[in-house]
């Protein structure tokens, strides 16, 4: 047996670098599995997992909700709501359970868990916060997902695209709006669970009711959240409350009759305002007084609880909900209120085409920015996969694929910083299982000492896992390996020259004893051959003729002793010169052992040195990887930078999608007033089809008006193109109805005027009364008499001069008396009103006459036979309104000022053809109708220069002129409505 060799201290020191070498790599160390004990614990993990949504991604980019910077501070940068909802209603990838649940269904189950565990411990504080922060974070997500569908509501019209400009939304308003209902009313159900733990319902601080919830984070209050929610609520259900009833009870195109879907929009209606009452106060009650209710939300919530009863009032009602009255009085002229209608229409067309390329601009540079995204991605990604051997998607993902091809997804995702540290934990891992594998097959083989491998801070190799070196760096692994083994091998070489030299020394020794022992064996045998060769013995017999005989005889040589000895001494002399030789050659040998002995220490040195190359490439390998997945980070995070820092096209969208929605909404109303002063002119309401009053079929409009059969049918129109339609639908009725009504056209024969006496006919003072003990003379005193101190009695004081007094009454031109106007004529309408004064020494100076209309508006509908009497209210107006009215003229009140004339008569407003004298009218109520319950008639003596100082005391009769036309409207109207047709069709749509 060899014995054992002591280890030199180069010897010591290649193991030493060797063994710390192996071991430079970070260690895993083993996480223990959380233990899942009870309804409690699987509570508190469910909503820890719910809680995840708010880890996020950009567009590829990854940040966190309320993401804090290395300094604390949180990070400008937020998640948009299309980031969060995406998160919340994809399953959690995290969660334990198959199939995995989204953080919708992980909340729920966390408030079930929680309510289980207090009512087995009411006392349970963690329960108690777990329900709380459980339900506060629900309300969250779900008003999140509610928001959204109520945002896509309102801007149905332009839903945003993907690069393949396939549409990213849901494009029915009714839908959307019952889902975002059905999304609040969701998450304020769940406050049920809190009714008998109502102390648990935080109000918080001002402005937002901030509190801290369970993960450390600065949150809006329960209460709040839960105000909010139902604020929302309120508001997505009464949006739906006026489509229900301006689309679906008006709508040709939905199923059902008129009367049905009417009578769903009232129940809708009614249960909303309901729900909203029972809702508002129930939260009310639980805010500890008025100031903090007005500070969560109260008072919005009082606002739309107003809006929802009202709605209900007005649908109720049979009025429209957006709070356009039926009953329109037009200000000015149809055809002004047309023209006012086409030009919007188009203004809106051209804002709702510059939305949607602003729109397709967004989405343009959107797609750029995502493929410069995901050009950076490529730059980063095709080396990392070179390093690690692993497959990297777009998405962050990771995927291992084995040896037989079978692919294997890995628990982290680099778009996200944890996910990148995971990535370098399990390269670092990967290296650490195959050093082991390494140390451990080295033990086995006893080519490794066991007191240099310390396999504790080494993870253990699990039994099925594939630890197979891919990569780069999985190469540099193996690239390690054969460096240890080289330093192993050349510590062999090494540790055998000891011996060796030890073995050529004992040989040189064996073979100097060997042949000094063989050279005195030799040298006694050769000088016993020299003695046996120096005697010679010799024995002879002879026969002869003289006779035989035979002799023995001896002879000694000397010489053969001497040569014996000298033969002895070359002998041993050979031999003392062969061990010489031996031990000169060995000594060489021992020498070159020696020199092959420090070539072999260097091997070791260079066998160091490559270990030493070795590790550093593999730690450069993993310090490329780090600074590429950082570079990946950081590139992601520059670029999600710019897609909030630089948001010019996306604002430009947003502003070109809400001047576009003003633009609509404001040719909407343009439309609906052009619609009912058409109606007002016709004296009966749009549809389609024209019914015929005289018992005819009624006449369709023509195709693509179809949708379009009541006014309000134009609160479903979904474009400017068919606010188009709908203006184009007004210009065909106008033409259907000019072909069906069977009265005379406007002109020369359907104008008539009317003279009203103040005196005489509301008054009842008529001059032409006669009594048989008074003379006509005295009656007329009498009734001036009256007259004037019926005047005295209608002096007001003006409010901005004060001792000034203005003559102000109100009359009535209805026409149910039938004391004024035609019965036998239809559609009777204003053409001019003038003023006449009678009375004495009235001076020099016409005043100024404001007169008013008010109360109801009554106009004889078509065929007049019938006798049908359309009557439409106006504001009623009294003097404290007055000057309101006339300073602010509206929809529902008319003003004009009518320059008085001194005692003319009714010749002096008609020419000698008959038709009145236009340029002695004032046409300030021209298409009005004649008929009104209220008038306001006003001399303001202060406001007007020519009526300071009027002798109001001197008049005797204040006398009106009423110039009107009745049937078809003039046809000076149709051809204004065809002028605007060519208008309308330069309309066009953006194409997609």
């Amino acid at each position: 047996m060899s014995k054992p060799v002591i280890l030199t201290a180069p010897m010591l020191a290649a193991l030493r670098l060797l063994t710390g070498c192996l071991l430079t790599f970070l260690t895993v160390a083993a996480q223990p599995a959380a233990a899942v004990d009870g309804v409690l614990e699987t509570a508190k993990r469910d909503l820890a997992l719910a809680r995840t949504y708010k880890v996020f991604e950009i567009d590829g980019i990854t940040y966190f909700f309320n993401q804090q910077d290395e300094n604390g501070q949180k990070i400008a940068l937020a998640p948009t709501y299309d980031d969060l909802i995406q998160k919340y209603r994809e399953p959690v990838p995290t969660d334990p359970m198959t199939p995995r649940r989204t953080p919708r269904q992980l909340f729920k189950d966390a408030i079930a868990g929680f309510r289980q565990c207090l009512r087995a411990d009411p006392t349970s504080r963690k329960a108690r916060e777990g329900l709380r922060d459980a339900i506060a974070e629900f309300l969250e997500g779900q008003s999140l997902i509610a928001n959204d569908a109520f945002v896509n509501a309102l801007r149905a019209r332009f839903p945003r695209v993907n690069p393949n400009g396939d549409p990213l939304e849901l494009l029915d308003p009714h839908g959307l709006l019952e889902l975002a209902a059905r999304r609040f009313e969701e998450a304020l159900d769940e406050l049920e669970a809190l009714g008998e733990l109502p102390d648990l319902l935080r109000e918080g601080e001002p402005p937002f009711g901030l509190v801290e919830n369970g993960a450390g984070e600065l949150v809006p209050s329960e209460l709040y959240r839960a105000m909010l929610a139902l604020e929302r609520k309120e508001r997505v259900r009464v949006a739906r409350t006026g489509r229900l009833f301006n689309e679906s009870a008006l709508d040709a195109r939905l199923p059902g009759d008129v009367a049905g879907r009417r009578a769903h929009a009232t129940r809708y209606a009614q249960r909303t305002a309901h729900e909203a009452y029972l809702n508002l106060a129930v939260l009310g009650a639980l805010h500890r007084d008025p100031a903090s209710f007005t500070r969560n939300l109260g008072a919005a919530g009082r606002t739309h609880l107003q809006d929802a009863q009202r709605v209900f009032r007005s649908i109720r009602k049979g009025e429209n909900p957006r709070g356009y009255v039926k009953d329109f009085i037009p200000s000015k002229a149809v055809v002004e209120l047309y023209a006012d209608a086409v030009n919007p229409v188009i203004e809106a067309n051209r804002d709702e085409n510059d939305a949607r390329q602003a729109a397709r601009r967004y989405d343009q540079s959107l797609a750029e920015l995502l493929a410069e995204i995901a050009s950076q991605r490529l730059e980063f990604r095709k080396p990392l996969e070179r390093l690690s051997g692993l497959k990297v998607f777009d998405n962050g993902s990771i995927e291992k694929v084995l040896p037989d091809g079978t692919r294997v997804a890995l628990p982290f995702n680099i778009n996200k910083p944890e996910g990148r540290e995971g990535f370098l934990a399990y390269v670092r891992r990967q290296i650490a299982l195959n050093i082991r594998k390494l140390i451990e097959d080295l033990l086995a083989e006893g080519r490794f000492p066991p007191g240099e491998a310390d396999l504790s801070s080494l993870p253990e190799i699990p039994r099925d896992e594939d630890i197979t070196p891919i990569g780069e760096i999985g190469i540099q692994i193996i690239e390690v390996k054969d460096a240890t083994l080289g330093i192993l091998e050349q510590l062999e070489l090494v540790r055998s020259y000891p011996e060796r030299i030890r073995i050529e020394e004992e040989r040189v020794g064996r073979i100097a004893r060997a042949s000094f022992r063989a050279a005195k064996q030799i040298g006694a045998r050769q000088i016993a051959m020299g003695w046996a060769n120096a005697f010679s013995f010799g024995f002879s017999c002879s026969s002869g003729p003289l006779g035989g005989g035979c002799g023995f005889s001896v002879q000694f040589s000397p010489g053969s002793i001497i040569s014996g000895y000298l033969q002895a001494q070359i002998t041993e002399l050979q031999t003392e010169l062969q061990v010489e030789i031996e031990n000169a050659n060995s000594e060489a040998n021992i020498k070159n052992l020696l020199i092959d002995q420090v070539r072999a220490v260097l091997g070791l040195r260079r066998a160091e040195a490559r270990l030493v190359q070795a590790t550093g490439i593999l730690n450069n390998m993993l310090a490329e990887a780090t600074r590429l997945l950082e570079d990946w980070g950081r590139a992601q995070e520059e670029a999600a930078e710019v897609y909030f820092s630089y948001p010019t096209y996306r604002v430009e969208r947003d502003h070109a999608i809400q001047r576009a929605e003003d633009s609509f909404n404001r040719a909407v109303e343009s439309c609906y007033f052009a619609a009912r002063a058409l109606e007002h002119e016709w004296a009966e309401t749009f549809s389609n089809p024209v019914r015929d009053p005289l018992g005819g079929n009624p006449v369709d409009l023509g195709p693509g008006y179809e949708q379009f059969t009541q006014t309000e049918s134009l609160f479903g129109a979904r474009d400017t193109l068919e606010l188009c339609d709908f203006l184009r639908a007004l210009y065909e009725w106008d033409k259907k109805l000019r072909d069906g009504r069977r009265g005379n056209p406007r002109g020369n024969e359907s104008k008539c005027s009317e003279l009203i006496s103040v005196r005489e006919q509301f008054l009842g003072l008529d001059d032409d009364l006669r009594a048989d003990d008074q003379t006509p003379e005295e009656i007329r005193a009498i009734n001036d008499q009256l007259f004037r101190q019926w005047l005295t009695r209608q002096l007001v004081p003006n409010s901005l001069f004060p001792g000034t007094l203005d003559l102000l009454f109100t009359f009535a031109t209805n026409l149910e008396s039938a004391r004024f106007f035609s019965t036998r004529e239809w559609n009777q309408k204003l053409v001019g009103i003038a003023v006449s004064i009678h009375g004495t020494e009235l001076g020099e100076r016409r005043p100024t006459i404001e007169i008013t209309q008010g109360g109801t508006s009554c106009i004889r509908a078509y065929p007049p036979r019938d006798q049908i009497i359309f009557c439409k209210s106006l504001q009623a107006l009294g003097p404290a309104s007055l000057k309101e009215a006339q300073q602010n003229p509206a929809e529902q009140r008319t003003f004009d000022s009518v320059r008085a004339y001194f005692n003319a008569s009714q010749q002096d407003f008609t020419l000698p053809s008959g038709d009145p004298n236009l340029n002695t009218l004032s046409p300030g109520l021209v298409d009005l109708s004649v008929a009104v319950d209220q008038w306001s008639f006003l001399l303001n003596r202060a406001e007007y220069p020519e009526n300071d100082g009027f002798p109001v005391e001197r008049i005797t009769d204040i006398r009106m002129i009423f110039c009107y036309t009745f049937n078809t409207p003039a046809e000076t109207l149709a051809s204004a409505l065809q002028s605007y047709q060519q208008l309308l069709a330069s309309c066009d749509r953006l194409n997609p």
